[in-house]
């Protein structure tokens, strides 16, 4: 008897406490907003922009991409990032991984950088070795403060920091203790 008193005592208790908080139970939990709150992922993206004439100007891959909604910033996993001349690949570059900013204006690369030219009838290969690059994809530009390692055929130059404008003619500035072989042909 003192239990069934007792289990109708906690269930008018029960039935009670839910009658004065009736809009806790079926109220929809809100995320917070938060700055590291992903929005969307996309995994193994490859995205390529066209000029007007329907040849590829760029190409940007990447393993997975994960875009932040309080930041704006999108997170890239392994990207690589190619560039186009006359409908052929002009430049290549990949990382470890990288950001890209909410405007789409610059790509920070981070980790072991890679930039590669491949060679043709008038010019050799270039192959650039190098840490933490920002890149302006719509100005076809690079730079970095780390120290930089080029390597064309059999000549080599070793700088800290470099700049570099790879839409052609192109042209590379060394920003201080430069050093250089040059293998003559």
């Amino acid at each position: 008897m003192r239990i069934t008193l007792l289990v109708i005592l906690l269930g008018a208790l029960a039935l009670t406490w839910w009658a004065l908080h009736p809009g806790e139970q079926s109220r929809p939990r809100t995320v917070a907003s938060d700055a590291r709150s992903i929005d969307y992922f996309v995994d193994e993206l490859e995205l390529t922009t066209f000029d007007s004439d329907g040849f590829p100007l760029r190409r940007l891959e990447t393993d997975s991409l994960r875009h932040y909604r309080g930041s704006g910033e999108t997170r890239l996993s392994r990207p690589r990032f190619t560039l186009f001349e006359q409908n052929r690949p002009l430049w290549h570059i990949a990382s470890e991984s990288g950001t890209l900013a909410e405007d789409h204006s610059r790509l920070d690369l981070e980790g072991a950088v890679e930039i590669h030219r491949s060679g043709g009838d008038d010019r050799p290969p270039i192959e650039i070795r190098t840490r933490n690059v920002l890149v302006k994809p719509e100005e076809e530009y690079a730079e970095t403060a780390e120290p930089v390692r080029i390597d064309s055929d059999a000549s080599w130059i070793t700088a800290v920091g470099m700049r570099a404008w790879l839409r052609p003619p192109g042209r590379i500035q060394f920003l201080s203790h430069t050093r250089a072989y040059y293998a003559a042909q």
